[in-house]
């Protein structure tokens, strides 16, 4: 399969991670946002094959504020087909946060729909790329764990583009979007992010990632992401 922006190169198709029967990856963060105020949240994500053609994944968060330890709990189910041709794969996506501090309290959900590609264009560097559609929710002084459809709504569109680098254990990525594993992030504050990883084990690999949120104008600080977990995996 070629791509004509690429014609001339060698490509080097990415090895399918589809049939992994199950990940499970456990992360911690800490955010800071423009203003210095800062906060902490622990991550749980699993993802299992259902079929030769389709994944699923659930993720929980339980997140805290200084004096305010329950400050916030989010979670998202996703659906994700196999990579079609090692290179092309569909997901959808629903998150739902509950937001307990600062008041108003309210929830919000996320309902997304989004295509990925990637390709190598070499055996160890890779480029990516995902675009998509989210419908957001937002209603004021409830927080029940029920998506929801109702209160204050949006459409925008999603994106997110990358290039990495693997070799010898070591995974270097960064990607420049509006969406991620969990909540994607309005259009105007859209993120720069590199994540690195290193296999320590065939069963497990240390990640970690810097995130860097800006509000339209990328010298327009909105809030600093440090996290730092682990991911197990079988096969």
């Amino acid at each position: 399969m070629a791509l004509p922006a690429l014609a001339g190169m060698k490509l080097h198709p990415i090895k399918n991670s589809s049939s992994d029967l199950l990940k499970v990856s456990i992360y911690e963060r800490i955010i800071f946002d423009e203003k210095g105020n800062w906060r902490t949240d622990q991550n749980l994500i699993g993802n299992f094959r259902i079929n030769p053609w389709l994944r699923a994944e659930a993720g929980f968060r339980f997140g805290e504020r200084p004096n305010a330890f329950a400050s916030y709990v989010h979670y998202k189910l996703e659906l994700q087909t196999k990579w079609f041709y090692n290179m092309v794969r569909v997901l959808a996506r629903v998150s739902d946060n509950m937001i307990f501090s600062p008041q108003p309290d309210y929830k919000k959900s996320n309902w997304l729909s989004v295509a990925e590609g990637r390709y190598f264009l070499t055996k160890e560097i890779r480029v990516t790329a995902g675009a998509g559609i989210v419908f957001s929710a937002k209603e004021f002084h409830k927080t029940d764990a029920t998506p929801t459809t109702f209160g204050n709504t949006e459409t925008n569109p999603i994106y997110k583009v990358g290039l990495g680098f693997e070799k010898n254990g070591w995974d270097v990525e960064g990607n420049y979007g509006s969406y991620d594993v969990f909540n994607p992030y309005p259009i105007q504050k859209p993120f720069v992010q590199v994540n690195a990883t290193r296999r320590v084990s065939s069963l497990c690999k240390l990640q970690s990632y810097f995130r860097y949120q800006f509000n339209q104008n990328i010298a327009t600080p909105e809030s600093y992401f440090f996290a730092f977990g682990a991911v197990f995996n079988w096969h």
